[in-house]
């Protein structure tokens, strides 16, 4: 499957990326700043023309933005490092997620979503395995 392996890569990296911001991070801060993966979804599906963009879809990813900065603008303990691995760790789920809506739209024998995990499943452990 073309979809399956970069799916099951996203996937592993997402979940690296988040454990490793937890070292730099809160786990309040962290929640904050995941919540943003949202923003990366949309922005990856109207890439991929798998949705149009819209005035509204816009507003309501404007207003998550803000209300993102806005909680996190107080933050005692900021640290950059952390932030930018949450960040792409958001970036790489947004995408996994486009890329699986891709997959199932795209490939008939991945109608039933535990075939996808059963396709994807393995490149996503390869891609854990140090």
């Amino acid at each position: 499957f073309l979809f399956a392996v970069p799916i099951g890569l996203l996937t592993a990296f997402d979940v690296l990326l988040s454990n490793a911001s937890l070292m730099f991070i809160t786990v309040t801060f962290y929640t904050i700043i995941k919540t943003g993966a949202l923003m990366w979804t949309l922005l990856w599906t109207v890439l991929l023309k798998l949705e149009a963009l819209t005035f509204l879809k816009s507003a309501v990813i404007t207003f998550i933005c803000l209300g993102l900065s806005m909680a996190s603008w107080g933050e005692i303990e900021f640290s950059t490092v952390g932030f930018l691995l949450v960040s792409g760790a958001g970036c790489m789920g947004g995408l996994r997620w486009a890329l699986t809506q891709k997959l199932i739209e795209t490939d008939k024998n991945c109608k039933d979503p535990f075939l996808v995990i059963y396709y994807v499943a393995f490149s996503s452990f390869m891609g854990m395995v140090p």
